[in-house]
């Protein structure tokens, strides 16, 4: 019996073929680059945690005399006082339940208070401050992420 040998087996390609597959390549790569944003974008809108922000399973909001009254219903029998929030930020409390997005909390607040404010880019503004201080605080279940975009900076 005689021993393995090692042969190297090589394929030789005709010019034709090789520019068929050169091509080929080529052209799967276009379409990659040209497709790979859209699929990527249309699947975060389905799956991104950072669009809809959600409290803790263990907070419970509360309508409160002076406010909304947020606690910690760890245990059940002896919930504990957590914070208090004026009505707007119970209003902004009682959205955050991972079914609603950053513009639905916003929308939805701005026709909650009664009035137009008079600047809607700064009064969405706090509103996603506000939901930061929130996450700050520990009270956000997902990291999220918030784009604010303000050219007017007031003090």
């Amino acid at each position: 019996m005689d021993a393995m040998t090692n042969k190297t087996v090589t394929t030789h390609l005709t010019r034709r073929e090789f520019l068929i597959t050169l091509g080929g390549i080529a052209g799967a790569v276009v379409v990659g680059w040209i497709a790979s944003p859209k699929s990527v974008a249309l699947i975060s809108k389905f799956t991104s945690p950072a669009a809809f922000p959600e409290l803790l399973d263990c907070l419970e909001v509360k309508n409160g005399d002076d406010g909304t009254e947020v606690y910690d219903a760890s245990d059940k029998s002896n919930p504990t006082l957590v914070c208090k929030v004026n009505e707007t930020g119970g209003s902004i409390m009682r959205q955050l339940d991972g079914r609603h997005s950053m513009m639905q909390i916003i929308q939805t607040t701005t026709e909650s208070i009664g009035e137009k404010p008079s600047n809607p880019d700064l009064f969405a503004s706090k509103i996603a401050l506000f939901i930061v201080k929130l996450a700050e605080a520990g009270f956000i279940k997902q990291p999220f992420y918030i784009n604010i975009i303000e050219n007017t900076f007031v003090s």
